[in-house]
Protein backbone atom coordinates (compact mmCIF):
# COMPACT_ATOMS: atom_id res chain seq x y z
CA UNK A 1 0.00 0.00 0.00
CA UNK A 2 2.79 2.41 0.85
CA UNK A 3 4.47 1.88 -2.52
CA UNK A 4 1.25 2.35 -4.45
CA UNK A 5 0.40 5.51 -2.50
CA UNK A 6 3.92 6.82 -3.08
CA UNK A 7 3.60 6.23 -6.83
CA UNK A 8 0.16 7.84 -6.96
CA UNK A 9 1.25 11.02 -5.22
CA UNK A 10 4.40 11.33 -7.27
CA UNK A 11 2.24 11.12 -10.37
CA UNK A 12 -0.06 13.86 -9.04
CA UNK A 13 2.92 16.06 -8.07
CA UNK A 14 5.25 15.21 -10.93
CA UNK A 15 5.24 18.71 -12.44
CA UNK A 16 5.83 20.46 -9.14
CA UNK A 17 8.57 18.10 -8.03
CA UNK A 18 10.48 18.37 -11.27
CA UNK A 19 10.25 22.16 -11.14
CA UNK A 20 11.45 22.16 -7.57
CA UNK A 21 14.39 19.97 -8.53
CA UNK A 22 15.55 22.33 -11.27
CA UNK A 23 15.08 25.59 -9.37
CA UNK A 24 15.73 24.54 -5.79
CA UNK A 25 17.31 27.24 -3.62
CA UNK A 26 17.91 27.25 0.09
CA UNK A 27 15.42 29.65 1.60
CA UNK A 28 14.24 33.16 1.02
CA UNK A 29 16.54 35.28 -1.18
CA UNK A 30 18.60 32.10 -1.66
CA UNK A 31 20.29 32.91 1.67
CA UNK A 32 23.62 33.84 0.17
CA UNK A 33 26.63 34.91 2.20
CA UNK A 34 25.02 38.24 3.00
CA UNK A 35 22.05 36.57 4.65
CA UNK A 36 20.74 37.69 8.00
CA UNK A 37 18.49 34.64 8.18
CA UNK A 38 15.11 36.40 8.11
CA UNK A 39 13.48 33.42 6.40
CA UNK A 40 13.06 31.82 9.82
CA UNK A 41 11.13 34.91 10.92
CA UNK A 42 14.05 36.23 13.01
CA UNK A 43 14.98 39.85 12.31
CA UNK A 44 17.99 41.77 13.69
CA UNK A 45 16.00 44.39 15.59
CA UNK A 46 13.79 41.79 17.24
CA UNK A 47 16.81 39.71 18.22
CA UNK A 48 18.41 42.72 19.91
CA UNK A 49 15.15 43.62 21.67
CA UNK A 50 14.71 40.04 22.86
CA UNK A 51 18.22 39.93 24.32
CA UNK A 52 17.65 43.23 26.11
CA UNK A 53 14.45 41.86 27.65
CA UNK A 54 16.21 38.63 28.63
CA UNK A 55 19.11 40.40 30.34
CA UNK A 56 16.74 42.77 32.14
CA UNK A 57 14.61 39.96 33.53
CA UNK A 58 17.00 37.06 34.04
CA UNK A 59 17.64 37.82 37.73
CA UNK A 60 18.80 34.86 39.80
CA UNK A 61 18.85 32.46 36.84
CA UNK A 62 22.48 33.49 36.22
CA UNK A 63 23.61 31.24 39.08
CA UNK A 64 22.87 28.07 37.16
CA UNK A 65 24.95 28.84 34.08
CA UNK A 66 26.32 25.82 32.18
CA UNK A 67 25.02 23.32 34.71
CA UNK A 68 25.62 19.73 33.59
CA UNK A 69 23.03 18.29 35.96
CA UNK A 70 19.70 19.83 34.93
CA UNK A 71 16.45 18.18 35.90
CA UNK A 72 14.56 16.74 32.94
CA UNK A 73 11.92 19.04 31.46
CA UNK A 74 8.93 17.64 29.55
CA UNK A 75 7.26 19.63 26.79
CA UNK A 76 4.01 18.61 25.06
CA UNK A 77 4.05 18.74 21.26
CA UNK A 78 1.16 18.72 18.79
CA UNK A 79 1.58 18.04 15.06
CA UNK A 80 -1.04 19.57 12.75
CA UNK A 81 -0.91 18.18 9.20
CA UNK A 82 -2.64 20.29 6.56
CA UNK A 83 -3.21 19.25 2.94
CA UNK A 84 -5.48 20.04 -0.01
CA UNK A 85 -6.89 16.53 -0.35
CA UNK A 86 -6.88 13.12 1.32
CA UNK A 87 -4.24 11.70 -1.01
CA UNK A 88 -1.75 14.41 -0.10
CA UNK A 89 -2.66 14.15 3.58
CA UNK A 90 -1.95 10.42 3.53
CA UNK A 91 1.27 10.95 1.60
CA UNK A 92 2.68 13.47 4.10
CA UNK A 93 2.09 11.01 6.91
CA UNK A 94 3.31 7.96 4.96
CA UNK A 95 6.76 6.38 5.24
CA UNK A 96 6.68 7.04 8.98
CA UNK A 97 7.61 10.71 8.51
CA UNK A 98 5.91 12.07 11.63
CA UNK A 99 7.25 9.29 13.85
CA UNK A 100 10.77 9.78 12.47
CA UNK A 101 10.52 13.54 12.99
CA UNK A 102 9.42 13.05 16.59
CA UNK A 103 12.34 10.70 17.28
CA UNK A 104 14.77 13.23 15.82
CA UNK A 105 13.41 15.82 18.25
CA UNK A 106 13.91 13.46 21.17
CA UNK A 107 17.48 12.71 20.16
CA UNK A 108 18.46 16.33 19.47
CA UNK A 109 17.19 17.74 22.76
CA UNK A 110 18.20 14.85 25.02
CA UNK A 111 21.62 16.42 25.78
CA UNK A 112 19.66 19.44 27.09
CA UNK A 113 17.58 17.08 29.23
CA UNK A 114 14.44 18.08 27.40
CA UNK A 115 11.90 15.36 26.56
CA UNK A 116 8.97 15.73 24.19
CA UNK A 117 5.53 14.29 24.89
CA UNK A 118 3.46 13.71 21.76
CA UNK A 119 -0.05 14.72 22.80
CA UNK A 120 -1.91 15.06 19.51
CA UNK A 121 -1.74 14.71 15.73
CA UNK A 122 -4.48 16.50 13.81
CA UNK A 123 -5.21 16.04 10.12
CA UNK A 124 -6.99 18.77 8.18
CA UNK A 125 -8.02 19.12 4.54
CA UNK A 126 -8.25 22.82 3.69
CA UNK A 127 -7.43 23.99 0.18
CA UNK A 128 -7.10 27.64 1.18
CA UNK A 129 -4.62 26.98 3.96
CA UNK A 130 -2.66 24.67 1.66
CA UNK A 131 -2.51 27.07 -1.28
CA UNK A 132 -1.86 30.34 0.58
CA UNK A 133 0.48 29.49 3.45
CA UNK A 134 3.55 31.73 3.32
CA UNK A 135 1.63 34.36 1.35
CA UNK A 136 3.20 37.81 1.84
CA UNK A 137 6.01 36.45 3.99
CA UNK A 138 8.68 38.52 2.24
CA UNK A 139 6.67 41.73 1.92
CA UNK A 140 5.07 41.80 5.38
CA UNK A 141 6.09 44.27 8.07
CA UNK A 142 7.75 42.08 10.73
CA UNK A 143 7.05 44.73 13.37
CA UNK A 144 3.31 44.23 12.99
CA UNK A 145 2.58 40.63 13.94
CA UNK A 146 -1.13 41.36 14.26
CA UNK A 147 -1.38 42.10 10.53
CA UNK A 148 0.50 39.13 9.07
CA UNK A 149 -1.11 36.62 6.72
CA UNK A 150 -4.73 36.27 7.94
CA UNK A 151 -4.88 32.75 6.49
CA UNK A 152 -2.02 31.67 8.72
CA UNK A 153 -3.55 33.36 11.76
CA UNK A 154 -6.87 31.63 11.10
CA UNK A 155 -5.16 28.24 10.82
CA UNK A 156 -3.25 28.68 14.08
CA UNK A 157 -6.27 29.94 15.98
CA UNK A 158 -8.38 27.03 14.72
CA UNK A 159 -5.93 24.21 15.35
CA UNK A 160 -3.58 25.43 18.08
CA UNK A 161 -4.02 25.67 21.83
CA UNK A 162 -2.62 29.14 22.46
CA UNK A 163 -0.75 27.64 25.41
CA UNK A 164 2.86 28.94 25.56
CA UNK A 165 4.02 25.68 27.19
CA UNK A 166 2.83 23.51 24.26
CA UNK A 167 4.78 23.33 21.01
CA UNK A 168 2.38 23.55 18.07
CA UNK A 169 3.86 22.39 14.74
CA UNK A 170 1.86 23.24 11.62
CA UNK A 171 2.94 21.07 8.67
CA UNK A 172 1.99 22.77 5.42
CA UNK A 173 3.01 23.57 1.88
CA UNK A 174 4.73 26.96 1.54
CA UNK A 175 4.33 29.21 -1.48
CA UNK A 176 8.07 29.83 -1.44
CA UNK A 177 8.61 26.21 -2.49
CA UNK A 178 10.80 23.51 -0.94
CA UNK A 179 13.75 25.85 -0.34
CA UNK A 180 12.11 27.44 2.69
CA UNK A 181 11.94 24.79 5.39
CA UNK A 182 9.91 26.67 7.97
CA UNK A 183 9.70 29.66 10.27
CA UNK A 184 8.48 31.11 13.53
CA UNK A 185 6.75 34.46 13.79
CA UNK A 186 8.21 35.66 17.06
CA UNK A 187 10.86 34.97 19.65
CA UNK A 188 9.21 34.23 23.01
CA UNK A 189 10.35 37.50 24.60
CA UNK A 190 8.10 39.46 22.21
CA UNK A 191 5.01 38.07 23.92
CA UNK A 192 6.26 39.13 27.35
CA UNK A 193 7.22 42.54 26.00
CA UNK A 194 3.85 43.21 24.35
CA UNK A 195 0.40 42.69 25.92
CA UNK A 196 -1.16 42.95 22.44
CA UNK A 197 0.91 40.06 21.14
CA UNK A 198 0.17 37.98 24.23
CA UNK A 199 -3.57 38.47 23.68
CA UNK A 200 -3.19 37.19 20.10
CA UNK A 201 -0.68 34.43 20.91
CA UNK A 202 -2.99 31.75 19.54
CA UNK A 203 -2.70 33.40 16.09
CA UNK A 204 1.07 33.98 16.18
CA UNK A 205 2.93 31.35 18.19
CA UNK A 206 4.15 27.95 17.00
CA UNK A 207 6.33 26.59 14.19
CA UNK A 208 5.23 26.56 10.56
CA UNK A 209 7.04 23.65 8.87
CA UNK A 210 7.17 22.93 5.16
CA UNK A 211 6.24 19.28 4.61
CA UNK A 212 9.28 19.08 2.31
CA UNK A 213 11.50 19.47 5.38
CA UNK A 214 10.21 16.28 6.99
CA UNK A 215 12.34 13.11 6.83
CA UNK A 216 12.28 10.87 3.73
CA UNK A 217 11.50 13.46 1.06
CA UNK A 218 11.01 11.68 -2.31
CA UNK A 219 13.09 14.30 -4.16
CA UNK A 220 16.83 13.42 -3.87
CA UNK A 221 17.97 17.03 -4.27
CA UNK A 222 15.70 18.25 -1.49
CA UNK A 223 16.57 15.26 0.66
CA UNK A 224 20.26 16.15 0.48
CA UNK A 225 19.49 19.39 2.37
CA UNK A 226 16.40 18.50 4.41
CA UNK A 227 16.34 15.28 6.43
CA UNK A 228 14.25 16.37 9.41
CA UNK A 229 16.59 18.78 11.23
CA UNK A 230 14.73 21.95 10.18
CA UNK A 231 12.16 21.48 12.92
CA UNK A 232 14.95 21.25 15.52
CA UNK A 233 16.35 24.56 14.20
CA UNK A 234 12.95 26.27 14.28
CA UNK A 235 12.20 24.95 17.77
CA UNK A 236 15.47 26.55 18.81
CA UNK A 237 13.92 29.87 17.75
CA UNK A 238 10.63 28.94 19.48
CA UNK A 239 12.69 28.58 22.66
CA UNK A 240 14.49 31.88 21.99
CA UNK A 241 17.80 30.92 20.37
CA UNK A 242 19.22 32.99 17.51
CA UNK A 243 21.20 32.01 14.43
CA UNK A 244 24.90 31.52 14.96
CA UNK A 245 25.53 33.86 12.00
CA UNK A 246 24.38 37.25 10.71
CA UNK A 247 25.42 39.46 13.59
CA UNK A 248 22.49 41.52 14.58
CA UNK A 249 23.90 44.98 15.20
CA UNK A 250 26.46 45.26 12.40
CA UNK A 251 24.68 43.63 9.49
CA UNK A 252 25.33 40.46 7.47
CA UNK A 253 28.88 39.53 6.62
CA UNK A 254 30.32 41.35 9.63
CA UNK A 255 32.53 39.88 12.35
CA UNK A 256 31.69 42.75 14.69
CA UNK A 257 28.85 42.98 17.18
CA UNK A 258 27.28 40.66 19.73
CA UNK A 259 26.54 37.72 17.45
CA UNK A 260 23.99 35.38 19.01
CA UNK A 261 24.78 36.65 22.54
CA UNK A 262 26.19 33.24 23.54
CA UNK A 263 29.87 33.09 24.34
CA UNK A 264 30.65 29.50 23.33
CA UNK A 265 29.45 29.81 19.72
CA UNK A 266 32.32 31.26 17.63
CA UNK A 267 31.69 34.48 15.76
CA UNK A 268 30.35 33.69 12.28
CA UNK A 269 29.95 36.26 9.52
CA UNK A 270 27.48 34.38 7.34
CA UNK A 271 25.56 31.14 7.02
CA UNK A 272 27.45 28.00 6.00
CA UNK A 273 24.96 26.32 3.67
CA UNK A 274 26.21 27.66 0.33
CA UNK A 275 29.62 26.13 0.97
CA UNK A 276 28.25 22.66 1.73
CA UNK A 277 24.83 22.30 0.12
CA UNK A 278 26.03 20.52 -3.00
CA UNK A 279 28.91 18.59 -1.41
CA UNK A 280 27.95 17.38 2.08
CA UNK A 281 26.53 13.87 1.95
CA UNK A 282 27.99 12.64 5.26
CA UNK A 283 29.26 14.14 8.50
CA UNK A 284 32.83 13.78 7.21
CA UNK A 285 32.01 16.35 4.50
CA UNK A 286 30.99 18.97 7.08
CA UNK A 287 34.29 20.83 7.15
CA UNK A 288 34.12 24.10 9.05
CA UNK A 289 35.08 27.36 7.36
CA UNK A 290 36.54 30.37 9.16
CA UNK A 291 34.50 33.39 8.12
CA UNK A 292 36.12 35.51 10.86
CA UNK A 293 39.82 34.53 10.74
CA UNK A 294 40.86 37.27 13.14
CA UNK A 295 38.74 35.83 15.95
CA UNK A 296 38.90 32.53 17.89
CA UNK A 297 37.18 29.43 16.63
CA UNK A 298 35.89 28.06 13.33
CA UNK A 299 32.33 28.54 12.08
CA UNK A 300 30.01 26.21 14.07
CA UNK A 301 29.06 24.14 11.04
CA UNK A 302 27.66 21.30 13.19
CA UNK A 303 25.37 23.59 15.16
CA UNK A 304 21.61 23.24 14.78
CA UNK A 305 21.26 27.04 14.63
CA UNK A 306 23.49 27.50 11.57
CA UNK A 307 22.10 27.07 8.06
CA UNK A 308 23.77 23.85 6.94
CA UNK A 309 22.62 20.64 5.26
CA UNK A 310 20.86 18.46 7.80
CA UNK A 311 23.61 15.84 7.72
CA UNK A 312 25.85 18.41 9.44
CA UNK A 313 23.44 19.51 12.16
CA UNK A 314 24.27 17.52 15.28
CA UNK A 315 24.71 19.77 18.33
CA UNK A 316 23.80 22.61 20.64
CA UNK A 317 26.57 24.12 22.77
CA UNK A 318 26.42 24.16 26.60
CA UNK A 319 25.75 27.89 26.40
CA UNK A 320 22.82 27.39 24.04
CA UNK A 321 21.43 24.66 26.28
CA UNK A 322 21.65 26.87 29.35
CA UNK A 323 19.98 29.76 27.55
CA UNK A 324 17.15 27.73 25.99
CA UNK A 325 16.31 26.31 29.41
CA UNK A 326 16.35 29.74 31.03
CA UNK A 327 14.01 31.08 28.35
CA UNK A 328 11.66 28.10 28.64
CA UNK A 329 11.41 28.90 32.33
CA UNK A 330 11.06 32.67 31.85
CA UNK A 331 8.78 32.86 28.84
CA UNK A 332 6.93 29.56 28.42
CA UNK A 333 6.05 28.51 31.96
CA UNK A 334 8.06 25.31 31.56
CA UNK A 335 10.00 24.38 34.67
CA UNK A 336 13.47 23.93 33.24
CA UNK A 337 15.71 25.50 35.89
Amino acid sequence: MRNSLFTLVLAVLAGGVSQASSSFTFGKHDHNHTSHGEACGIYPKHAADAEKHFQTNIGSHRAGKYNDDYLWAEIPINFHIIANNQTMLDFIESEGRIEAQFEMMQEAFAPARIEWKLTNITRTINETWWERMGEGLIEEDPDDLLEVNPIERQMKETLGSGNPAILEVFIVQLLQGPGLGGYVRALPARFSDSPEHELERDQIDGVVLNWNALPFNPNPQIRQVFQGKTLIHEVGHWMGLLHTFGHVSEGPGSCEGPGDYIDDTPVQAYATHDDLRSTATSIEDCVAQDSCPGLPGLDPVLNYMDYTPDVCRTEFTPGQIWKMRMMLDMYRNIKAY
